[in-house]
């Protein structure tokens, strides 16, 4: 309970797209906050321009002693949703990861610095029969690995005709 008098650091869970709002808002309340953005390009019709995002979408961080009245200050605050707690306590961000997440995002200055490549893709295996007219492109759900593939089933009847099961069933009807 000593943790809540004394000022630390609390994640607020916010509306989707309300960071910036929830931020301002807490401000004029007086509670110290931090918002971390990331730059990034956007495309308008006629131009390319950089846009800062929140790092951390739905989260705004709030440095404060939470004794319940600034409790209820927060959450009466319009577009959060809660506090992140665990177990029905507010779970304290120790101010090294803070820092940490300061420091990182300061030194990304380029827009899209860290933003991973991804290729998607769709083809036709033509060479093994018993994929013969699958399509086959790249899971992006499961840690973004081109080795792992999902494999969706032809659209043409004919070519599930040439899976080694119909093929052996072909043979044992022949007999």
């Amino acid at each position: 309970m000593t943790e809540l008098i004394h000022p630390n650091w609390y994640a607020v869970y916010t509306r989707s797209r309300h960071e910036k709002l929830v931020e301002q808002m807490l401000r004029r309340q007086s509670v110290q906050t931090y918002l971390p953005l990331r730059r990034t390009w956007s495309r308008r019709r006629d131009r390319r321009v950089t846009i800062e995002l929140p790092a951390l979408p739905g989260y705004v961080f709030a440095h404060c002693a939470l004794y319940g009245e600034v409790r209820a200050k927060i959450k009466k605050t319009p577009g959060v949703i809660r506090v992140v707690e665990n177990a029905g306590q507010p779970c304290v961000i120790p101010e090294s990861q803070i820092e940490s997440l300061r420091i990182v995002l300061d030194r990304s200055g380029d827009a899209e610095a860290h933003s991973p490549f991804l290729l998607w893709w769709y083809r036709r295996v033509p060479l093994r029969s018993y994929v013969h007219g699958w399509k086959i492109s790249p899971s992006q759900y499961i840690n973004q690995d081109l080795a792992t593939i999902w494999l969706s089933e032809p659209e043409c009847g004919e070519c599930l005709a040439t899976a080694p099961e119909t093929q052996r069933k072909r043979a044992e009807a022949v007999k």
